[in-house]
């Protein structure tokens, strides 16, 4: 019981200083976001992560999926829900963006540099070292994993809500969106023993996203102005979440049939 408080404290202490480290100071206060301060803040995280990583590692004896072997099925297969997604979402403002920036190879360069750094340091904590503290406190629960995997996906969408001149209002179709994603990252992260599909789709879903917000003049990878609510993008944002959880539930459900196929076939 002392263990599962323990563990309990340290997944709030990760997720509170992410929370308030890295997104509070632009809800609270739209902060100059200069090139170096943005450096500054990707260098926090990465070392964030490395922290993590290092305690998870030494202190909760954490062994992080870090092997290629059983990733490619998972890449392959979670990105069957993306691509529309990418295309519906993002292809065609992203396109848009493109025939009207110039000098526009240096940004992208810069842009996915940053998204695989995003979706290594957010995967190695979220997916490699919370969701396997949640899977050790409740790893006696009937749906242990389903637990553990939502429980994940929901602080990694509240890690998403700013708090800013509307309330956390118009950034709560990304925190959902993180939300969905989240739970299909966890799924493939447990159903092909690998964090490696996890980190290419975070880092590809990032891409084009933040393609645009580069192309925002004036801007470095976050646009600074305030957005408001707008009631069809949240409803399309709770159908995307929708379509990843269901589509994760799917993964998950002939995951499940096919291991106990294969644990019978040993036994029989």
């Amino acid at each position: 019981m002392k263990m599962k408080i323990k563990n309990l404290f340290f997944i709030a202490g990760i997720w509170l200083f992410l929370y308030l480290f890295f997104l509070l100071p632009f809800s609270l206060v739209y902060v100059a976001h200069s090139d170096a301060h943005q450096t500054i803040l990707d260098f926090n995280e990465w070392l964030t992560a490395l922290i993590v990583v290092l305690l998870g590692t030494f202190w909760w004896h954490i062994h992080y999926p870090l092997s290629l072997r059983h990733a490619w099925w998972g890449i392959l297969i979670g990105a069957i829900p993306f691509v529309p997604l990418f295309i519906f979402f993002q292809m065609g403002d992203t396109a848009w963006s493109l025939q009207h920036t110039p000098d526009v190879w240096p940004l992208i360069w810069i842009t996915v540099v940053n998204a695989i750094g995003v979706g290594v340091s957010e995967e190695l904590i979220f997916r490699g070292t919370i969701l396997t503290l949640f899977r050790r406190i409740f790893g006696s629960y009937r749906h242990a994993i389903l637990l553990s995997v939502s429980l994940t996906a929901i602080l990694f969408g509240a890690m998403h809500l700013e708090i800013g001149t509307n309330f956390f209002f118009p950034s709560l179709t990304t925190a959902i969106n993180a939300a969905g994603s989240g739970f299909l990252f966890g799924i493939l992260t447990i159903c092909t023993k690998s964090l490696w599909p996890a980190i290419i789709l975070h880092a590809a879903w990032d891409v084009l996203p933040m393609l645009q917000k580069v192309m925002n003049p004036g801007t470095w990878l976050a646009d600074v102005s305030p957005q408001p609510f707008v009631l069809s993008g949240f409803l399309v944002g709770v159908a995307a979440c929708v379509v990843m959880v269901l589509f994760g539930l799917l993964i998950y459900g002939v995951w499940r049939r096919f291991s106990h196929q294969v644990v019978t076939e040993k036994m029989g």
